[in-house]
């Protein structure tokens, strides 16, 4: 009889387990089912609901500004190849331009392409040319590009190339408040293209003739509009990244990253500088760089309009990926504490992710702060043999 009800009361137990486990996956159905219709333009949750064939992007084109966070992006792109063995172009001399300064893609400034390799990323320095591009990349390349509002840009970038990698057209200003003294007159000191002159058109590859001529700055703008899925804008990072993982079909954890070249030095300096600027000195700025301003204005707004239309749950996926950001950078700062010796960080999968582990060595990659350096990382990778192809020079002045 004891026997008995021991055996019933293991298959009551046995049923109960059942039950749970059955209602536990009917409540997993109806959330999936909630993610779906709350998120209907999220392809994480459509490829992983509904097993459509969207499929990750890895042909990218990555035009690189100067002054403008686009190193941190670039952090991004080069772990995401270096993790799928992808091709990069790569410099052929220096570790940061893939073509002479200033000037755009050409196939003796680059190392040749791997044997039965197609190139895949392109992402280190070098000015946009449509038809240049085209002939090393692929015909689906994804072409993405960064902007920072003008006026914090030419702050940055005249501290910048005063200070760090000293230009002698900036030095050669006078006075207590070198910024108004510039700006007062700015084609005294500058000649040709530098870097305080609409620096983010001149990478795209607006001509400087045009740079005053607002139809078109207009009509090259709609050319980029065109070509490129995605233009980022700094003051709005995290979003833009959101809306790029979007369309580029990644992950989450394709996209995080530990901001690069950030110096607090430089963040007063800017504050310094913009505090001591009259509204002349303004103004004067915005006629001076004016093509940068329609560039700005005009993305910024079209990035604006496609967040407005993801709304509401555009913001929640954002402050999520925030969330997820200090908790890799907390274990990855307490990585370099504990030098290796830490057991990877799980992060469990969500409305909006992939269940994610961060390793020791992915914390090694995102605290990269050089571009030099990761270059120098994939130039060894996929060219060992090839070292003999390498012209290692000193960088030239001017690198961000």
């Amino acid at each position: 009889m004891r026997m008995s009800r021991k055996l019933w009361y293991t298959i009551l137990a046995v049923l109960v387990v059942y039950l749970f486990l059955q209602a536990r996956q009917l409540v997993i159905r109806f959330k999936d089912e909630e993610r779906l219709n709350r998120y209907p333009n999220y392809p994480y949750a459509s490829e992983k609901l509904t097993d459509s064939k969207c499929s990750p992007r890895t042909n990218i084109a990555f035009v690189k500004t100067h002054k403008t966070g686009s190193t941190t992006f670039m952090n991004i792109l080069q772990r995401f190849g270096f993790s799928r063995d992808l091709t990069f172009i790569l410099p052929r001399q220096g570790l940061v331009y893939l073509g002479p300064h200033r000037l755009t893609l050409n196939s003796w400034s680059i190392l040749p392409r791997p044997v039965n390799k197609t190139f895949n990323i392109l992402c280190n320095h070098v000015v946009y040319n449509k038809d240049t591009f085209h002939r090393f990349l692929p015909n689906d390349t994804v072409y993405i590009s960064i902007l920072r509002h003008p006026l914090r840009r030419f702050l940055s970038a005249f501290w910048y190339y005063s200070h760090v990698h000293p230009q002698d057209y900036l030095l050669k200003i006078k006075g207590d408040n070198k910024v108004q003294t510039f700006l007062q007159n700015p084609s005294l000191f500058e000649a040709g293209v530098q870097y305080t002159n609409n620096a983010m058109a001149t990478d795209l590859g607006l001509s400087p003739v045009n740079f005053h001529q607002k139809s078109e700055i207009m009509r090259y703008i709609c050319d980029i509009d065109r070509d490129f899925t995605q233009v980022l804008i700094l003051e709005l990072f995290d979003e833009s990244l959101i809306l790029l993982k979007r369309k580029l079909c990644w992950d989450l954890g394709d996209i995080l990253y530990l901001p690069k070249n950030e110096r607090t030095n430089l963040d007063n300096s800017t504050i310094i500088f913009h505090s001591n600027l009259t509204k002349e000195d303004i103004h004067r700025h915005e006629i001076w760089d004016q093509a940068d301003f329609q560039f700005y204005n005009h993305f910024k707004q079209k990035l604006m309009q496609e967040i407005s239309s993801l709304e509401p749950h555009f913001s929640e996926e954002v402050l999520h990926f925030k969330q997820l950001r200090k908790t890799v950078s907390s274990y990855c700062q307490q990585e370099v504490k504990h030098d290796n010796r830490q057991m990877p960080l799980s992060i469990p999968e969500s409305a909006f992710n992939r269940h994610i582990v961060v390793t020791p060595q992915d914390c090694e990659l995102l605290l990269i702060r050089s571009e030099e350096r990761f270059t120098e990382i994939l130039i060894h990778k996929q060219y060992p043999d090839l070292q003999h192809l390498i012209f290692r020079k000193k960088d030239r002045k001017g690198r961000s």
